[in-house]
């Protein structure tokens, strides 16, 4: 019976009718693909070798090559397709002759006993060690997968017993580059066997925050993982269904309302405004699942207008134990909650104002983190081009430091431009207080600023950097 390459898949090898219903042609990306990940020494020009590809296995390429799964067992039908006893059966002659052992004569010449390359008549070739790993590696392949992993295992063993390296032991093997490191067998000492625990509910709700996942996606990344463990022990049991109920116990402290915010030229805006109603009950029930002590846990807000949207955010932490069980810590961004969310709206005072209003911080003591205009808004100072628009202090930003400012002298400045029935043309005689303040109203009147908030380290490093910068170049 002939051979017809273009009946016969090339990498199942499975002829067309019998499972394979449509046939592809092995164009260039396929055929990089079969060499990366079936069969290296495969070639569409060789003539004993199929030129065409099934559907499920072109599919199967693919998601490979993207860095996925294969469907089913198809890895395993795969693996078990022996090409060098397949090529033999062919009646087929290849248009290359394929590589023999050292010194056997072949129809065109021999091989080179240093290089294993074929010698033929009027042509050179580079013969060097790397030439020679390459051909052997060809040949090891040439005679199976099945016979080249034992070729393989068989170094390996010849290696382990020269250098007397134990089972479980890490070592290196020379790969003309980078060194790789493999770790062959299991330890004899149970204590020194590692083994993989059972991935928590805590990792995986992690992992679906780092990696955005929705709810469908992270139901294929636990289905992956699942199987490559081997094991459905290997995930917490009823995992879908502990998410959601954390998700239903903090879910009941969300509202949505439409609000009406101010553009930056004083038009209405209306704005579907997400916030947690009862901000102190929701900071507890935080406090309580990360099991942190209430009478000491650090409760942080954060302010932030970039990326579209208007947000204030929450950590919760122990200023001594900062550190949590899981991959990141309390302080961080992955352990953040969501107070409140608006999209498109300016970072102004009055805009601010409507959202903390609504977030009822009175009865809760907290401190903020912002960046500088969203501070100056809090506090009800004008933008960073006014001449005395440092937060902290009352002096002309051309010059050195003034008066460090207080919590009263918000309120005192900001009274003296309302009664003086002033305009933003004359607001560096008022300190540039334009606007009421939102923050600490219960707060002592004498408190500083730098004792509330201290000023932001980036600034500070940039005034140092710049300052030795220019110290450098005058020299």
């Amino acid at each position: 019976m002939e051979f017809e390459r273009s009946s016969i898949c090339a990498c199942c090898w499975e002829r067309l009718g019998s499972r394979s219903k449509a046939l592809y042609s092995v164009n260039e990306a396929i055929e990089e693909q079969i060499k990366t990940f079936i069969f290296p020494g495969y070639s569409s020009t060789i003539k004993h070798y199929p030129d065409v590809v099934c559907s499920g296995c072109r599919r199967n390429l693919y998601r490979l090559k993207a860095g996925g799964f294969p469907s089913g067992a198809w890895g395993e039908k795969i693996s078990k397709v022996e090409w060098k006893t397949i090529t033999r059966g062919s009646t087929m002659v290849p248009d290359t002759p394929s590589p023999s052992k050292p010194g056997d004569q072949t129809e065109n010449g021999r091989l080179c006993k240093a290089c294993y390359t074929l010698l033929e008549p009027g042509k050179n070739h580079n013969c060097v060690s790397s030439t020679a790993v390459s051909n052997l590696v060809l040949m090891a392949f040439a005679l199976g997968s099945l016979q080249a992993e034992q070729i393989s295992s068989k170094i390996i063993k010849k290696k382990m017993e020269e250098e007397n390296l134990l089972d479980g032991s890490t070592f290196l093997l020379s790969t003309g580059g980078t060194p790789l490191q493999i770790r062959v067998g299991t330890p004899d000492k149970k204590s020194d066997r590692r083994t993989v625990k059972q991935i928590s509910l805590q990792v995986i709700q992690e992992l679906q925050v780092l990696l955005e996942l929705s709810v469908n996606k992270t139901k294929v990344l636990v289905s992956s993982l699942r199987r490559g463990l081997g094991s459905t022990s290997s995930i917490e049991k009823n995992i879908f269904g502990k998410l959601n109920d954390l998700q239903e116990s903090i879910s009941h402290f969300y509202h949505v309302e439409k609000v009406e915010f101010l553009t930056s030229n004083d038009a209405v805006l209306t704005k579907d405004l997400v916030y947690v109603q009862d901000t102190s009950s929701f900071i507890l029930e935080l406090i309580k699942q990360r099991g942190l002590e209430p009478l000491s846990a650090f409760v942080r807000l954060s302010l932030d207008g970039g990326g579209g949207f208007m947000k204030v955010i929450v950590n919760v932490f122990s200023p001594d134990e900062d550190l949590d069980d899981g991959l990141y810590i309390n302080s961080g961004v992955q352990r953040s909650q969501i107070l409140s969310i608006v999209e498109d709206v300016p970072e102004s005072n009055q805009n601010l104002r409507l959202i903390l209003e609504k977030l009822n911080l009175q009865d809760l003591k907290y401190y903020v983190a912002f960046d500088l205009k969203c501070g100056n808004a809090l506090f009800g100072l004008s933008a960073h081009s006014g001449k005395r628009a440092c937060l902290w202090c009352e002096g002309l930003s051309t010059e050195e430091s003034g008066t460090l400012r207080t919590l009263g002298s918000f309120d005192l400045w900001h009274q003296k431009y309302l009664e003086n029935n002033s305009k933003k043309a004359s607001m560096q005689y008022y300190m540039n207080c334009i606007n009421p303040r939102i923050l600490y109203l219960n707060d002592d009147s004498n408190t500083l600023m730098e004792h509330l908030v201290p000023p932001p380290e980036l600034h500070i490093l940039i005034g140092v950097v710049s300052l030795l910068g220019t110290l450098i170049l005058d020299i």
